[in-house]
């Protein structure tokens, strides 16, 4: 019998900038619904969350301050609870359908912690690193 999956390790895709009234949104949202993997919009007022609050994992709380930093312009897609050989595959689809989108990162012990805005600004340095070589 197969054991139910526990909700912090149900796939999930976090969706920053990438809503369906985007084109590149439409498209990645049609490749989580053909994949079966659940979506969630995340809107600039979540910038002072934390990626466990918004990856839905349990013992994170929705902080009490509202966000008034920097708002990113950035597209951004945060990937919870996926095996190496599902992520491959979502990666693959995304190439097939030449979709592109430079800040991706994937929910671990070590970024739960921190603010979305935050991981997405590490993402930007990361990605500003690796486009500069």
């Amino acid at each position: 019998m197969k054991r139910k999956k526990q909700r912090d390790q149900l796939e999930l895709v976090l969706l920053y900038h990438l809503g369906e009234d985007t084109t590149k949104g439409k498209k990645l949202i049609q490749i989580l619904t053909q994949m079966k993997i659940a979506s969630k919009q995340i809107s600039e007022e979540m910038l002072g969350e934390t990626v466990g609050f918004l990856a839905n994992l349990g013992g994170f709380e929705k902080s009490l301050q509202p966000y008034t930093e920097v708002i990113f312009e950035d597209e951004c897609m945060i990937m919870r609870g996926f095996s190496s050989t599902r992520m491959d595959k979502l990666l693959m689809q995304m190439r097939n359908e030449a979709l592109t989108i430079d800040l991706k990162a994937s929910v671990t012990p070590y970024n739960r912690d921190w603010t979305l805005a935050r991981l997405i600004q590490e993402l930007q340095h990361e990605h500003q690193k690796i486009t500069a070589q």
